[in-house]
């Protein structure tokens, strides 16, 4: 279980790492804007 888990790239990465959360942010960026606009 632990192995599948630590395989998983976003797992191996690390959910707070640097590249998980340039990945994340500008989509959650948009979605605020887009909000914010309607």
């Amino acid at each position: 279980m632990l192995g599948e888990v630590s395989s998983h790239p976003v797992d191996r990465e690390g959910w707070g790492s640097l590249s998980y959360q340039n990945q994340f942010a500008p989509v959650a960026t948009n979605w605020a804007n887009q909000l914010a606009r309607s």
